[in-house]
């Protein structure tokens, strides 16, 4: 039961990102999005294949190196997983990604601080 918890815990956090209108309300500040992308990496990790880890590392560094960022980048960069914890952990930084570009457009100081914050949260345990 114990090996649940962190897959029930992104699968919740992926739901409730979904609606959009509420995470852009009380998305937090970068920083705050860079631990909560950190926390949700330590916990899915492992459960996440070491293939799909690799994915997850050079979508965070190709993520961080962008200096630019709108909706057809990000889907450009979205690795393409075959674990359901991986693909529900990507949902979830995507949701953060999305909902700054809904509040900030694209190409974007914030908007990129937002992406350059979920990399950095994701490159700390990929």
């Amino acid at each position: 039961m114990k090996t649940l918890y962190p897959f029930i815990a992104v699968v919740l956090l992926v739901s409730g990102c979904a609606q959009f209108q509420g995470i852009i309300q009380t998305l937090g500040t970068p920083t705050q999005v860079q631990a909560d992308v950190a926390i949700l990496g330590a916990l899915a990790k492992p459960h996440i294949p070491a293939s799909d880890q690799t994915k997850i590392h050079l979508f965070a560094t190709q993520l961080n190196a962008a200096s630019s960022l709108d909706a057809t980048q990000l889907l450009a960069l979205i690795p393409q997983l075959n674990n359901p914890q991986g693909q529900a952990l990507i949902a979830a930084v995507s949701a953060y990604i999305n909902s700054a570009l809904a509040k900030w457009g694209a190409n974007n100081a914030q908007t990129l601080a937002y992406g350059h914050a979920v990399a950095n949260g994701l490159l700390s345990n990929f």
